[in-house]
């Protein structure tokens, strides 16, 4: 963790707040709480948790998440930020150089949904000196920009969404609720390390429970090409299996998707009406930080003074 943030220390931009989500007991041996916001959000917690618990902390309209591991250069901020002005942009996506291989070095540019599975979007990072700003599925949950209203939102909806795909749930959501995810190959980071993974292997209720989670999420971002064509796909995939899925019995792999499949429907209906709370909780606090600002309708709400009687005179 050091490395990546004395990084940051020595690149950090003017008027930035840094703070650092600890799951872990922490010394700090370089007397560094001078300098950062330590918090400690719980033993072992994971992205999602760690993420919620920081988020309460932080004032910038615009966080950018990084994880332990990676090496920021100086001005990195610079290029992502400029995208913001554009209000229909909910988060970036830099480039992630993997620079623990061999040259030359490959690059995590993005992640998306493919084959019912979260994929990294990797190219080889000299392919990256003429690439564009362009748009991509979602950022990688290792690093992305974000706004932070947004953001704090999203994570109300995905308690039920595992950490293992939770960029590419984000980045998902985002599409739903009318907003972009940009990839911008001039703000590229260095990861010195992989990011470490689980090797064990699964126990049947685990894999049982993945491969449903897996099924939900396919599910709930049906593919644009249709029900019918997005059930026959999903079918032969489920037949044919994939890498990324080899874990755990078969047994367990096949109950699980069935219990997902079956479940298709409600899982789709839940979506749709987290979507739409979503969209309707954003758009009443931007309603409200617009009124605050401009105090368009400040005067409803002030006391009106009391009318004084007029004395009307008798009849005769």
């Amino acid at each position: 963790m050091e490395q990546g943030l004395v990084s940051v220390l020595m690149h950090r931009p003017d008027d930035c707040e840094i703070l650092v989500a600890l799951n872990t007991p922490y010394a700090d041996p370089y007397d560094l709480s001078d300098e950062v916001g330590l918090i400690d959000v719980g033993r072992g917690a994971g992205w999602q948790d760690s993420v919620r618990e920081t988020l309460a902390h932080c004032r910038a309209p615009i966080v950018h998440l990084l994880s332990p591991g990676i090496e920021v250069p100086e001005g990195w901020c610079g290029a992502a930020m400029r995208h913001f002005a554009d209000v229909g942009v909910g988060a970036v996506a830099p480039v992630v150089v993997e620079g623990w291989t061999s040259q030359p070095h490959w690059a995590i540019a993005g992640t998306e949904l493919r084959a019912g599975c979260r994929r990294d979007c990797r190219v080889r990072e000299d392919r990256l000196a003429t690439a564009e700003p362009s748009e991509v599925t979602a950022p990688s949950r290792a690093a992305m920009f974000i706004r932070r209203d947004v953001l704090t939102e999203l994570l109300e909806t995905t308690h039920n969404v595992a950490d293992e795909w939770i960029d590419i749930e984000l980045g998902l959501r985002l599409r739903a609720i009318g907003l972009s995810v940009r990839l911008e190959p001039a703000v590229r980071l260095m990861q010195t390390e992989p990011e470490p993974r689980a090797v064990r292997e699964l126990s049947w209720p685990q894999a049982c429970s993945r491969a449903r989670q897996l099924e939900a999420l396919y599910w709930r971002h049906v593919p644009q090409r249709g029900w019918a064509r997005a059930i026959l796909g999903r079918v032969a995939q489920m037949l044919a299996g994939s890498a990324q899925e080899a874990r755990g019995a078969l047994s367990a792999r096949l109950v699980g998707r069935g219990l997902g499949l079956a479940e298709m429907l409600r899982a789709r209906r839940d979506y749709c009406r987290a979507i739409a709370q979503l969209r309707r909780r954003l758009a009443e606090r931007s309603e409200r930080e617009r009124v605050s600002q401009t105090g368009d309708i400040a005067p409803v709400f002030q006391k009106q003074p009391e009318a004084t009687p007029i004395a009307r005179p008798r009849a005769a």
